[in-house]
């Protein structure tokens, strides 16, 4: 039998003398290590470029065993300890898409012998990393665009019409071989998001930039104090010359003015059919800014569309002035109260500086939003925030709205999280 062998001799001279030699040893093994491939297995698919082996050596005696990794006919790894029986997992990083092949050679102390060769193949694909999203002529229809991505050969949109809950695994449109998509059931929910994936075979690669359209409440004729809930691609306003950027409305220009706070007074800038005109003196109100509210002028009750990427990372603005107004850049709603509980999404240096916050609301206002409308919470430091009395439905931070918040210090440094999400 294969196994470890000692012998030794004694030699005697026939009387009562004899001696016996140093004892030696030898191992007598006729069996190879036997190997077992686990994975990857024969003819599979793979959508990693960093790929785990694994495999299994066995032999009759237990020693240690080496092995080789062979793939696509070179020595990948050599002399590579086995442990006798159990899986061995080496992993190699970057392969190329394409077929591929492998082997283990491995060897006891005698012996080596050679596995099987099998193959797979490996599919792999970038996501998209650039995103828009616009209105048809209509203002109905959502249309969204992204990037060429080498190797995909199609392309899937997965839609959501709550953001807080999530995508299905399951995209809702597959197969689209163009760089669009337009959604034609885009007037069904006043929220709808937009994720788009790369495929290449089994491969697929889903985008983490999330573009979206949010409808808030139907605006009033009058004044109502909104913000941009979403990043625009283009925040300068269209000039006629500039291709620049209109709110799309339902019906179609119905916003005649937006009005800015610059901390010591109201700027204007107007609508005529589209073109945005600052009025005297307000020659600067060209463009529209991340995390501030607006007053939106409209000259019928009727809807505005908000669309463009939803916000993914941390921003910290500074405000400078008694009453800043601000806008809830986020795809979430923020429950304010308690903050032990709810967490606080106001979150500013030097702490407990915002001491109020303000929203005006439409039904409770007139033409004239200075005097009535506006609802309040205040913050109590080591508790969180209290809505004024009669204000009780006042209770969190929706996204589409704009707000007034006032400060206790010379400037306050808001850090905007808008994943915060209670």
């Amino acid at each position: 039998d294969d196994g470890l062998y000692y012998w030794h001799v004694r030699a005697s001279d026939g009387g009562i003398n004899s001696s016996f030699s140093v004892a030696r040893s030898f191992v007598l093994d006729r069996n190879p290590p036997s190997i077992s491939l686990v994975f990857p297995l024969n003819n599979t698919n793979l959508t990693t470029s960093n790929t785990n082996f694994t495999w299994n050596a066995t032999d009759n005696l237990n020693y240690n065993i080496y092995c080789n990794l062979t793939l696509d006919g070179s020595a990948n790894v050599s002399n590579f300890l086995s442990q006798n029986g159990n899986n061995t997992n080496y992993t190699v990083l970057n392969l190329a898409d394409g077929v591929h092949y492998w082997n283990v050679a491995c060897f006891d102390l005698i012996n080596a012998n050679t596995s099987i060769t099998r193959q797979f193949t490996i599919y792999t694909v970038d996501s998209p990393s650039q995103m828009n999203i616009s209105l048809d002529g209509n203002n109905v229809s959502t249309i969204i665009r992204w990037n060429n991505v080498t190797k995909a050969g199609s392309y899937n949109v997965y839609i959501s019409t709550n953001y807080s809950a999530g995508f299905s695994s399951t995209p809702n449109n597959t197969g689209i071989t163009s760089l669009n998509f337009t959604d034609n059931n885009a007037n069904s929910s006043l929220t709808r998001f937009y994720k788009v994936g790369a495929v290449n075979g089994p491969a697929e690669n889903i985008s983490d930039t999330v573009v979206g359209k949010i409808q808030p409440q139907q605006m009033y004729n009058g004044f109502n104090l909104l913000s941009w809930p979403l990043n625009l691609t283009n925040y300068i306003l269209n000039d006629c010359g500039n291709n620049g950027y209109n709110p799309p409305t339902q019906p179609i220009n119905c916003i005649q003015s937006l009005y800015r706070y610059n901390g010591s007074k109201f700027q204007e800038t107007t609508n005529d059919g589209g073109v945005w005109t600052p009025a005297i003196g307000d020659s600067d109100f060209t463009l529209l800014e991340p995390l501030k509210g607006y007053w939106f002028e409209a000259n019928s009750s009727c809807n505005v569309t908000f669309l463009g990427e939803v916000p993914r990372f941390n921003v910290t603005t500074s405000l400078n002035f008694t009453f800043n107004v601000i806008s809830w850049n986020s795809a979430y709603h923020a429950r304010l109260g308690e903050e032990a509980v709810l967490g606080n999404p106001l979150f500013v240096v030097p702490s407990n500086s915002f001491d109020n916050i303000f929203r005006y609301n439409v039904s409770k206002g007139t033409a004239n939003p200075q005097l009535t409308g506006f609802q309040g919470m205040h913050h109590f430091s080591g508790y969180g925030w209290w809505p004024f009395f009669g204000d009780e439905d006042f209770n969190k931070l929706i996204y589409g709205e704009g707000y007034y918040v006032e400060i206790t210090s010379s400037q306050s440094n808001w850090t905007h999280n808008p994943n915060f999400n209670n």
